[in-house]
């Protein structure tokens, strides 16, 4: 049962090389067996190898408690293979029109999954509803048809999915498919369903129960991680995934928990790098082929990077492989591209940006980007034609962040309207704060709140503000409140943001709020001793309060980090 409980859990994750591993594992400590063999041949197919997957199949062929399953797979291997076996196809049809009425209730079962994995809810909830026809208590198929209802996009089945964690979990006894009381899979579907709805502290009293009875379920760990960073504390699961990597150093969803607990809560590039390279080291090994979790990993570890030029080059190296193992996604090219950017390569960027609006002309985000390009390589009047094209094309849906982002831009750079490029701006924030007041902490949070997006938004508003503390008789300046908007918005999330924090420092340092901007520089130097930038503002924050001593000796440390310091503006002032 826990066995079937991992191949189910990779499965929904798209962990497919996991599901072979287990699968292999278990045929050579149980010897053969019909259900681990199709699950193995399933995860070849899932990774784009139809051909292999169907030699797998053919090794469980003339068993009849999977046989209906089996003919439902195969048939699709087939139907995915380059050269397609017409003949096979017709005869596995015509089995399947025969077995349909005839198939083990083991066989619908396993049918049933097929198609949940395979992303048709639909055809699994009529599956598994012909199990409940003849034996409503088997527990492993209520099971399924609450996951099934848990992770469609229909409301009404996601709302009822609980019921049937509830009515196997309710039931003292074992029961025909399966234990019931501690079902390890009802009960990770209920703290599914829990963590959906936000019941945090429920969904982390099952888990704390289901940990204890299954010590060796690493998921249950893994989903307790991740609730706890939910609900905000961050340091109890940085604790977990560490649990976790003691016994398994290469275990993926642990590394980029941490890796995502470094990145927003501390400032610790070093070790940052070296779990993004132990990360990277356990993809290659056991997800080789997995395109989707190289994009995700790449997506949210970049955007969190920050200047990081050695995170940046392994995010953008996964992004790379991820579009050699599928050329014709447009989405990991306009990553692509998108990385290259961050990359400062804005020439080759716009390359992979264009290259993705010609393999699908619908990609918003590809035009997007191609604008981006245009405006920071001094293209302004290409930038505008083109802002303008995608306007109009967006005219009924509003514009987007990025939109309102670039126009404000052009508004600056190529017309020098202060007025319009800040109104711009601010409905930018403005829009972003509608779009991520009700997410909640999660490693894909971090990828659509994109902290680089927002620190390009900052700087943009900072440039129009003054450097040093205005007179205390004159009102303060209107650019330096708009900044501090997105600027708290980024430290509050991000914390271990050092720019984010720098740069918040230095909003309050402008608007007089000196104590403030001194605790902000002391935790950015918390964050990293070594910056030397911070010493410099926790000068001028020094001098500014009459503390010359201290400002001096701050001077020294950021001229004892970079000597380059006494050629900064800020050093003279």
């Amino acid at each position: 049962r826990e066995t079937m409980a991992f191949i189910n859990y990779y499965a929904n994750q798209g962990f497919k090389r996991q599901i072979q591993t287990i699968c292999a594992d278990t045929l050579n400590k149980r010897g053969e067996d019909p259900v681990f063999r199709f699950w193995k041949a399933w995860s070849h197919d899932a990774e784009g190898n139809p051909n292999e997957a169907l030699r797998e199949y053919a090794l469980a062929e003339g068993k009849r408690e999977i046989a209906f399953a089996l003919n439902t797979a195969m048939l699709h291997s087939h139907k995915r293979c380059k050269l397609i076996d017409q003949e096979a196809v017709d005869t596995l049809e015509a089995k399947l029109a025969v077995d349909d009425k005839n198939a083990t209730e083991q066989a619908l079962v396993q049918t049933a999954l097929f198609h949940w994995h395979s992303g048709d809810h639909a055809k699994a909830r009529t599956y598994v509803q012909k199990v409940a026809e003849y034996a409503d208590e088997y527990v492993c198929a209520r099971t399924l048809r609450g996951w099934i209802d848990l992770t469609c996009d229909r409301h009404m089945y996601v709302e009822k999915s609980v019921q049937f964690f509830d009515a196997v979990l309710a039931d003292g006894e074992d029961a025909p498919g399966g234990g019931a009381k501690n079902n390890i899979e009802a009960v990770m579907g209920k703290v599914a369903y829990l963590e959906l709805k936000r019941s945090y502290s429920e969904a982390l009293e099952l888990l704390n129960r289901t940990i204890v009875q299954h010590p060796n379920f690493t998921p249950a760990l893994i989903q307790k991680a991740t609730i706890l960073i939910k609900s905000s504390d961050w340091e109890q699961a940085a604790e977990i995934a560490q649990r976790v990597l003691t016994k398994n150093p290469s275990n993926m969803e642990a590394l980029m928990l941490t890796i995502l607990y470094l990145q927003v809560r501390e400032c610790r590039p070093s070790v940052t790098d070296s779990n993004l390279n132990d990360l990277v080291k356990a993809i290659e090994a056991h997800e080789p082929r997995n395109a989707e979790l190289c994009y995700r990993v790449a997506r949210t570890v970049a955007r969190l990077s920050g200047n990081n030029t050695t995170a940046l080059q392994k995010t953008h190296a996964l992004v790379e492989k991820a579009h050699k193992l599928e050329p014709t996604r447009s989405d990991y090219l306009t990553e692509l591209g998108y990385q290259y950017g961050l990359l400062g390569d804005d020439e080759t960027a716009l390359k992979s940006f264009k290259e993705a609006s010609q393999v699908d002309e619908g990609n918003v985000q590809a035009l997007i980007g191609v604008i981006k390009c245009q405006v920071m390589m001094g293209k302004l009047d290409d930038a505008e034609q083109q802002l303008e094209f995608l306007n109009e094309i967006q005219a009924s849906m509003g514009k987007s962040t990025e939109l309102l982002y670039l126009g404000a831009l052009l508004s600056w750079r190529q017309k020098g309207n202060r007025e319009d490029s800040v109104k711009a701006l601010d409905a930018t924030v403005q829009q972003l704060v509608e779009q991520t007041k009700e997410m909640v902490p999660s490693f894909g949070f971090y990828a659509t709140f994109n902290p680089q997006f927002l620190l390009e938004i900052i700087r943009e508003y900072l440039q129009h503000c003054p450097t040093e503390p205005s007179d205390p008789t004159d009102p303060p300046s209107p650019y330096t409140e708009k900044a501090l908007k997105p600027l708290e918005l980024l430290v509050k999330n991000v914390p271990g943001s050092i720019e984010g924090q720098l740069l918040f420092a230095k909003a309050k340092y402008i608007s007089g709020e000196l104590e403030t901007a001194q605790h902000t520089i002391n935790n950015c130097i918390r964050l990293d001793p070594t910056f030397a930038e911070a010493h410099l503002v926790a000068a001028q924050i020094a001098y500014q309060q009459d503390n010359f001593a201290a400002a001096s000796q701050s001077l020294q440390q950021a001229l004892s980090l970079d000597f380059e310091v006494r050629d900064w503006p800020q050093y003279n002032l």
